[in-house]
């Protein structure tokens, strides 16, 4: 038998060491533009980017390997799929060590990186349907969210943080 998870690092959201700080990145995450789909409820967000920090920045010229987002455990029949760019994938809702939604292989280079759309798609009848149901944080529909570089381990792991909000719910 292969030994329990370990528990997550202290410091909170993303679980692990990495360059959280969204100032000294060039990629980051827009708040999610929402539709109402009849059975579900779209999320989309747009990587965005940051003119204000230089290549020779830590995570100045990151690439965009996936994105986490950070979520209650109790809402994991809520996700019915993602899409990166219109391309469908299957959901990655993780429970243990700890609960967040990934959407992963994206690894796009970091010319390309700004732009990109990826989609939640949350079924209308499931446990959570919108954000502030949907995400850990919760507070006025707020959610947060890290982007990635890929493949990176230590001190070159970029993760800045977004903080975005549910555009239904008024913080």
């Amino acid at each position: 038998p292969f030994p329990p998870p370990s528990p997550p690092p202290p410091g909170g959201f993303p679980y692990c060491v990495c360059q959280r700080d969204p100032n000294l990145s060039n990629l980051g995450l827009s708040s999610p533009v929402y539709r109402n789909l009849g059975t579900h409820h779209e999320y989309c967000f747009t990587v965005t980017g940051n003119s204000a920090v230089t290549p020779n920045d830590q995570c100045g010229n990151m690439n965009l390997g996936k994105i986490e987002i950070d979520v209650k455990p109790t809402c994991k029949a809520a996700l019915a799929y993602t899409t990166v760019d219109g391309v469908k994938k299957p959901p990655f809702f993780q429970l243990k060590p700890y609960s967040v939604i990934k959407v992963t292989g994206i690894n796009k280079p970091a010319d390309k990186a700004e732009g990109t759309q990826v989609c939640l798609y949350l079924k209308a009848g499931g446990p959570c349907t919108d954000l502030g149901q949907l995400c850990r944080m919760s507070s006025g529909g707020r959610c947060l969210a890290a982007v990635f570089n890929s493949p990176a381990r230590g001190k070159d792991l970029c993760c800045p943080l977004a903080v975005v909000q549910d555009p239904r719910i008024n913080s």
